[in-house]
């Protein structure tokens, strides 16, 4: 009974953390974004789930088409545990992490669609561009080498995630971390809170490998 009870606890471990999403209340917008009608500025979750290599994000707003119209833009801030960091982002948006960011996704779904991957090296911002992109109906994906944001399997980060508009001075529309007290102008400055946690897992047959043999422990010393 122990030996199935280990089993299926690091089952669940592996299995909640292997995709994990993080929900952001609808509707709540604040004007004068909400003004330009397009549910596709309404976040409403954002799912991380990685591989040895590979880290992806899909970002899902509250619209049939992520596309319509295809202007919008998401971002990802990122804060990994124990690396340089720097205030503000790379594309020079007027928001920041609080405690400064070391990492940074951007995305888009017009001209085709595209997303970049930026890790601070303490000096520079580096772009790296995602290994591959995903447009389905309210949601895009985007994923990319671990390296590519300055990641590898074990580390821990912090982060938002947000919706953004087409212009290079809009700000953060509507941030996962904020479900009030979110901009009031679409270019307004702002900091946005990093209490938003991922822990980059091994991959699932990795886990069932160590949750076989801390079963296979447990079996012995109860023989024992």
């Amino acid at each position: 009974m122990r030996t199935l009870l280990s089993l299926a606890l690091l089952g669940t471990v592996a299995t909640s953390a292997w995709a994990v999403v993080f929900n952001d209340a609808l509707g709540d917008v604040n004007a004068p974004m909400t003004t330009y009608g397009n549910p596709n500025v309404d976040l409403a979750s954002v799912e991380i789930t990685n591989t040895a290599s590979d880290i992806t994000f899909k970002f899902t707003t509250n619209s049939p088409s992520i596309t319509s119209p295809d202007w919008i833009k998401v971002n990802a801030i990122i804060r990994n545990v124990g690396d340089p960091v720097t205030s503000g982002n790379p594309w020079g948006r007027p928001y920041s992490l609080i405690g400064g960011a070391s990492a940074f996704v951007g995305g888009w779904v017009d001209s085709g669609g595209g997303g970049q991957g930026w890790n601070y090296d303490g000096v520079n911002w580096n772009n790296n561009a995602a290994t591959s992109l995903t447009i389905s109906g309210p949601s895009v994906s985007y994923t990319f080498n671990l390296s590519a944001l300055g990641l590898a399997v074990g580390d821990t980060f912090v982060f938002d995630a947000t919706t953004t508009g087409g212009g290079g001075n809009d700000s953060a529309w509507d941030p996962l971390s904020q479900s009030t007290g979110q901009i009031t102008a679409p270019d307004q400055p702002t900091e946005l809170a990093s209490q938003l946690t991922y822990h980059v897992v091994p991959e699932p047959a990795s886990m069932i490998a160590l949750g076989l043999g801390v079963a296979s422990l447990i079996r012995r010393r109860k023989k024992a």
